[in-house]
């Protein structure tokens, strides 16, 4: 889930909710006349950081090689290898036989 909403008496009292994002432990005050509103943006806006996050390591582990001596290592390192002459499947089932690698890997 990811986000969780608290309600107590105290919240019921003040015609709200609390809003915690479990991606960043965020939390806000919702009023409960904007729940069908608010909470939708909020989900949208947290499915947008996620998504930013995980792009940003994604990309920070992409690694452009031309080396073969450098496939393995890198691969080793948990990034992304890039091989500029190889765009074929054939290719990638000689890296695979070639590294030792399983296709998870590559």
């Amino acid at each position: 889930m990811p986000l969780r909403l608290e309600i107590g008496p105290a919240d019921l009292a003040k015609k709200q909710t609390l809003s915690v994002r479990r991606d960043t432990g965020e939390k806000a005050p919702v009023p409960l006349a904007d729940v069908t509103t608010a909470i939708p943006a909020l989900l949208e806006t947290i499915q947008k950081d996620m998504f930013t996050k995980a792009k940003t390591v994604y990309d920070s582990r992409l690694i452009t090689v031309t080396k073969w001596e450098d496939v393995v290592p890198t691969l080793d390192n948990k990034c992304v290898v890039v091989l500029p002459w190889c765009e074929q499947e054939s290719c990638e089932d000689d890296i695979k036989e070639r590294s030792g690698k399983r296709s998870e890997a590559l």
